[in-house]
């Protein structure tokens, strides 16, 4: 028993050292999926203050669009020219509004101004 011992005492040394190599490989994975996991939280969370301010500024610019064009009925005869400049000032305004108020949003979802007049142009349509 002795000798059978001695010889296995070795390999058991070996299976010891690759088991704690693996268990060290399998922690470090856990570990970035943990760190990548609470990152698509974090990008989550943005991405939802960043949506429900895109309707608050969506909201803002169309009221005061519809406040212009009251005012320009008031004052000038009716044609089509104050609704297309209406309908491109509520995306300036809006855009406006979201880069006043979120801009560390548009910075981490990595929009810029061409993209952003683009993601207000499509909430309109979608509503």
């Amino acid at each position: 028993m002795n000798s059978i011992a001695h010889f296995l005492m070795p390999f058991a040394e070996i299976a010891i050292n690759v088991a704690g190599t693996l268990l060290f490989g399998l922690g470090a994975v856990a570990a970035k999926k943990g760190a990548d996991w609470l990152n698509l939280s974090a990008e989550d969370k943005v991405r939802g203050y960043f949506l429900e301010a895109l309707d608050r500024a969506i909201a803002y610019a169309e009221d005061a669009a519809s406040q212009r064009l009251q005012l320009a009925a008031m004052t000038a005869p009716t044609d089509n020219g104050p609704v297309y400049e209406a309908a491109e000032s509520i995306v300036g305004d809006a855009a406006a509004y979201m880069r006043g108020r979120v801009p560390d949003a548009l910075a981490k979802l990595k929009i810029g101004p061409t993209g952003l007049d683009d993601i207000i142009r499509a909430r309109r349509a979608q509503k």
